[in-house]
């Protein structure tokens, strides 16, 4: 079960489980239970958007399968309560960074839209801040503040991300070859693919291709 951050998974294989749930679920006594308090952080982290690690996704796989075919309204109750603990409780990242005090200017704001917008349609490709710099008239050093400031993460680790989400959708959805995988998304060769690949994925890309075979999810 997933929704990729960015572009489009063509595969007939993977299922999207959406759970619905009102803002309100959690009003009164109950989530100020201390038994609640990791689902509390993670809820209100949750407004800047999360996302989760594969060992998470594996540890609410059946989970979620079981509240999508599950009858008692009561029982999904129950299943959806343990789902949101085992996700509370392992090492999810933001997608966006926390409100700064620090006041960011409308036109910048714009400007580093733009380059958001220009990661995504070529990260596979050689990016420099002084090619993002000529574009948007800002000095190298404030799109570094401003792209962290706003994103929660540096412009190098934001690529590194869209990089290994694309490896990851072609290795679920392709029969490409793994070395044909690294150059097309940008790697500057299959041992720092490897590496990298891993330290963002928690699996090598084989691994994570048999992975997904056997089990028919991603992340």
């Amino acid at each position: 079960e997933h929704i990729w951050e960015q572009g489009e998974c063509t595969s007939e294989d993977v299922r999207e489980i959406t759970i619905h749930f009102p803002a309100n679920l959690f009003d009164g006594n109950l989530i100020e239970k201390k038994q609640f308090a990791s689902i509390k952080e993670m809820l209100k982290d949750s407004r800047h958007g999360i996302t989760f690690g594969m060992s998470a996704i594996l540890k609410v796989y059946t989970l979620l399968d079981g509240i999508s075919t599950e009858k008692s309204s009561f029982e999904q109750f129950l299943i959806f309560e343990k789902i949101l603990h085992d996700l509370s409780k392992s090492d999810y990242r933001l997608l966006t960074s926390k409100p700064s005090t620090e006041p960011e200017h409308g036109d910048n704001k714009d400007k580093i839209d733009f380059i958001t917008d220009y990661l995504k349609k070529n990260y596979s490709k050689n990016i420099r801040l002084t090619k993002l710099s000529e574009l948007t008239g800002l000095s190298t050093t404030s799109i570094a503040r401003l792209f962290k400031q706003k994103s929660g993460m540096t412009l190098s680790s934001y690529l590194i991300d869209l990089k290994c989400q694309s490896a990851a959708r072609s290795l679920v959805d392709t029969s490409d070859k793994i070395a044909d995988i690294c150059k097309k998304c940008g790697f500057n060769n299959l041992s720092n693919f490897n590496r990298i690949f891993k330290s963002r994925m928690g699996k090598t890309p084989q691994e994570y291709r048999n992975l997904y075979k056997k089990n028919r999810i991603s992340v």
